[in-house]
């Protein structure tokens, strides 16, 4: 082996593990919802902010780095509620504009409240901090009710109630009563430990609100007739999926399965959980995995309710057999479906 081609191995090598790297992230990117993405960002601007906070003024690129980093907290808050209510959250780009332009002013805002800046151009930069700030917090109320109406599950209300409520009460502790309180009073000695208690709740709640929205995407019928057609037509690949869910849950009858979850589906598809999710939301037109696994068990307890075989059989071993766990989701399920309960059912059929 030549000196020259010795020499090129490291090169080799170097570019290979960059090239895994890439690879990985890529392949990392497509298994990650939007929303968990953001959510990331939001969670690492509450902790480099609190860093800034408690570390105070730092010179050179680290104060630049913790500024910047920590800065638009609220328009964090603001796209992670966007990207998690709504599917098309950044269709159009002047969402990343918008969060850029305010991490720059809050950033900027942070360094020269620090610095001898002249009294006008300080006032401005504050002015517009706080002004892009309190707009942030009233687009994530505005996100998180859009949408919100009678046809609304009963789940996906209670999601945006919570989320609303945690949201009021953080802003009341936080803002309302803490913020500019009078030095030695009871809410300014409790600035600190309700900056850090929200903080640590606003990412584990976020995180929650993650794993809620994995199994509970957005429902499609939020989406206009004329957006869910043209999502149907240039996205073959959804379509597909939609058939291999099909595929299995009737040629292998994998609805039947115990305690079945849409991870279970997803595991036996070799697909991502959300993408399974997304896909029975929106192509398949399914309220959730739950109502499309229903859909196909009560089906399968109409025909064995009309087999005059079945006929001394009780109702709970074809519950069973069905997938259900027990009679009574069974009881409820069938009449949600059908208008009326499977013994109702059986003695129509004479």
């Amino acid at each position: 082996m030549s000196n020259s081609e010795m020499d090129s191995y490291p090169t080799i090598i170097r570019r290979d593990f960059v090239s895994k790297v890439i690879a990985s992230l890529k392949a990392a990117g497509e298994k990650t919802p939007l929303y968990e993405a953001v959510w990331w960002f939001f969670a690492g601007c509450i902790v480099v902010g609190n860093i800034g906070y408690f570390a105070g003024e730092l010179p050179g690129p680290l104060g630049y780095m913790l500024a910047y980093g920590g800065a638009a907290g609220c328009a964090w808050a603001w796209l992670f509620a966007r990207t998690l209510f709504h599917t098309d959250a950044l269709a159009r780009k002047w969402p990343l504009f918008l969060l850029g332009a305010t991490v720059l002013i809050e950033g900027s805002w942070d360094i020269a409240h620090e610095l001898p800046v002249a009294g006008e151009m300080g006032r401005l930069i504050a002015n517009a901090a706080s002004f892009l700030c309190i707009s942030m917090l009233a687009l994530v109320f505005v996100e998180a009710l859009s949408g919100l109406d009678r046809q609304t599950s009963s789940a996906e209300r209670r999601f945006r109630t919570t989320f609303i409520g945690f949201f009021i009460v953080a802003l009341t502790v936080t803002m309302l009563w803490a913020l500019n309180a009078p030095e030695g009073s009871l809410a300014a000695q409790s600035q600190t430990p309700a900056r850090l208690a929200f903080g640590l709740l606003a990412i584990v709640g976020g995180r929650c609100a993650v794993e809620f929205r994995k199994k509970n995407p957005v429902e499609a019928a939020r989406c206009k007739p004329r957006q869910k057609l043209r999502a149907r037509t240039l996205d073959p690949a959804e379509e597909n999926l939609a058939r291999r869910i099909r595929g299995l849950l009737e040629k292998q009858q994998f609805f039947a399965t115990p305690k079945l979850k849409v991870s279970d589906l997803a595991l036996a598809l070799g697909e991502p959980e959300y993408k399974v999710s997304q896909c029975i939301t929106g192509v398949m037109e399914r309220q959730n995995f739950n109502q499309l696994v229903n859909a196909y068990r009560i089906e399968n307890a109409k025909a064995a309710l009309k087999d005059g075989a079945n006929r001394d059989r009780q109702i709970l071993a074809i519950a069973l057999e069905c997938g259900f766990n027990s009679v009574g989701p069974f009881n409820r399920a069938f009449k949600q479906e059908v208008g009326m309960t499977p013994r109702q059912y059986r003695a129509e059929q004479g």
